[in-house]
């Protein structure tokens, strides 16, 4: 008997693939048994459904969610504007050169911003010390 959690952790993976593959087992047994007119079909769906999915293009996407009536979150969002900044560094000429200048400011920003914060904290924390020196230092009267 195993007691070792790697025995036992290899033991739950392997009762897990066992349940997968017989799922992937049961599913190709069904899908085998149907006439081939209707597995080409279902394939020319699927290839289909694929290819719609694969060939989104970033400005379609936004496109697409409005149609399905859906309303992005902050992640969509995120991922939009991921987008967008991706296909304008990439564009050529001077829109691109902009735009790959206003990412490097940007991030230069950021870490001069976080630095400059880091300054002041350290400033704020050392200050009450600093303080603290000084009234030792006084002579009591």
């Amino acid at each position: 008997m195993m007691n070792s959690e790697r025995g036992v952790r290899d033991e739950l993976q392997g009762r897990l693939q066992a349940k997968r593959q017989a799922g992937i087992d049961a599913l190709t047994r069904d899908y085998r048994a149907r006439p081939a007119d209707e597995r080409r079909l279902q394939r020319a769906e699927y290839d289909k459904r694929t290819d719609a999915r694969q060939g989104m293009k970033a400005a379609q996407y936004p496109r697409a969610m409005a149609e399905a009536d859906y309303s992005p979150n902050l992640i969509d969002r995120a991922m939009m504007l991921r987008q967008e900044i991706a296909a304008n560094n990439a564009a050529q000429g001077l829109k691109g050169d902009l735009s790959r200048g206003a990412t490097v400011a940007g991030i230069a920003g950021g870490i001069t911003a976080s630095g400059a914060a880091l300054i002041d904290l350290m400033q704020y924390l050392t200050q009450g010390s600093e303080v603290e020196g000084e009234r030792e230092d006084v002579l009591s009267s």
